[in-house]
């Protein structure tokens, strides 16, 4: 997930506060924010009617599951947008900030908050893809 493409601003803000709601890891979200960052999904029937769940990211590879980004803080790491860091502001409070060219300041940053790190950055991620960062 790390070359999201370009999505509803307003989906990915109606997103980031419903993780930033969460308690705890959310596997339908998770589903969601992947379909809303051009994941597709499909189900493979084989000749023994057994069923396979076959995730696509955006650019064409299949993964057996979707990206645990409201699990863990690495999961989550993967939707911070090239070139940008993140920091731990607070206890509940992550930031995505893009540096300022002399790299002495932020030329701009986004907050997420959350009951987890892995929630705190999502949001905060989902927030600066919104925004274009």
């Amino acid at each position: 997930m790390t070359s999201p493409v370009m999505t509803n601003r307003e989906t990915l803000r109606s997103l980031a506060d419903t993780v930033e709601g969460l308690r705890g890891r959310d596997s339908a979200i998770e589903q969601e924010i992947a379909i809303a960052l051009g994941w597709t999904h499909r189900v493979d029937r084989h000749d023994d009617d057994l069923t396979e769940d076959v995730w696509i990211d955006p650019k064409g590879k299949d993964h057996p599951w979707w990206p645990f980004v409201t699990a863990s803080i690495d999961s989550a790491m993967s939707l911070v947008p090239a070139y940008c860091d993140w920091l731990r502001k607070d206890f509940d409070t992550m930031t995505v900030a893009i540096p300022a060219a002399d790299e002495k300041q932020w030329a701009r940053h986004i907050d997420g908050r959350g009951a987890t790190p892995a929630l705190a950055l999502t949001a905060a991620s989902l927030r600066a893809i919104g925004e274009g960062l």
